[in-house]
């Protein structure tokens, strides 16, 4: 077994990466200070440049917002925090709304990067699924269903009995019975 000490030391050098996206916020000095005040309880081990993404349309990140400019900032920091944490903490610390901000950590980003490859593998599998499922549902719709025995006799409903003269509602008599044998 291994001592306290040496697992203390594999994760002492650890950092956590994340990927910080600005929408329309132009990361000045004075942006850029700010943020790096708000992320300094995590302890910065480095950041990046602000990098300018590709202006389009529809954002898939910041889906209301329609097009607009967005900046990434790549940040390594020395203690683990969530994604969260940190959109917070840049929202207490500068003048930019929670809803301009997205924190995404490198794991996340890397295995989403690998379920779209693995999305593309399964692409030309995709007609051979559909012709399967119609296969199916042909042979479902073709199939004979059996009964334990067949009704002929002619059932009568509410709507088949004969009507009369007669109203359920006060036609009979009503009056009241003394069961008590006193008048």
């Amino acid at each position: 077994m291994k001592p306290f000490l040496s697992y203390m030391l594999e994760y002492a050098d650890k950092t956590y990466e994340y990927k910080i996206k600005l929408a329309n916020v132009e990361p000045t000095n004075k942006v850029l200070d700010q943020i790096e005040r708000a992320l300094a309880p995590f302890e910065i081990a480095s950041i990046s440049a602000p990098k300018h993404q590709i202006l389009s349309k529809n954002q898939i990140d910041f889906a209301g917002l329609g097009a607009c400019d967005i900046y990434v900032l790549t940040v390594q920091l020395k203690y683990p925090c969530t994604d969260a944490q940190i959109r917070q903490a840049i929202c207490q610390q500068t003048p930019i709304s929670l809803s301009q901000i997205i924190a995404i950590p490198a794991a996340r980003e890397e295995a989403e990067d690998e379920s779209s490859s693995d999305d593309a593998a399964d692409v030309d599998t995709q007609p051979l699924v559909g012709t399967k499922r119609l296969e199916a549902l042909k042979a479902l719709a073709s199939r004979q269903y059996e009964f334990a025995a067949e009704n002929k006799e002619k059932l009568v409903t509410t709507n088949d009995l004969p009507t009369g003269k007669i109203s359920p509602i006060g036609s009979k008599d009503t009056q009241r019975k003394n069961f008590r044998g006193v008048k």
